[in-house]
């Protein structure tokens, strides 16, 4: 099996600027969809991916502020959208992203 880099970062509500968090290996990363939208007179894609992590109490600040935080993923940032720490057994986490930029 192989683990899937990924960076959670978070941003200084002062500065607006995006700061690493933490450095994780995700167990596995699947695409959950994507929505289209218009920008600068073109239109984009933005798919939804969902990034299974192993818990870690770092993590439970993002199931309180998922708008603080973003993931990269492949050098590409993802809004997160959702936290889920299934039945809150603390053993894994899934969250949803959704690709901007």
């Amino acid at each position: 099996m192989s683990y899937i880099p990924v960076t959670i970062q978070r941003m200084d509500p002062d500065t607006e600027k995006w700061t690493d968090l933490l450095r994780l290996h995700a167990l596995q990363v699947n695409r959950a969809g994507g929505g289209e939208s218009y920008s600068a007179g073109r239109e984009q894609y933005h798919p939804r991916m969902t990034f299974d992590l192993r818990w870690c109490q770092a993590l439970e600040a993002i199931r309180w502020e998922p708008q603080a935080h973003r993931l990269i993923y492949r050098g590409r940032p993802f809004n997160i959208t959702d936290y889920d720490d299934y039945m809150e057994q603390h053993l894994t986490v899934r969250l949803e992203g959704q690709a901007y930029g």
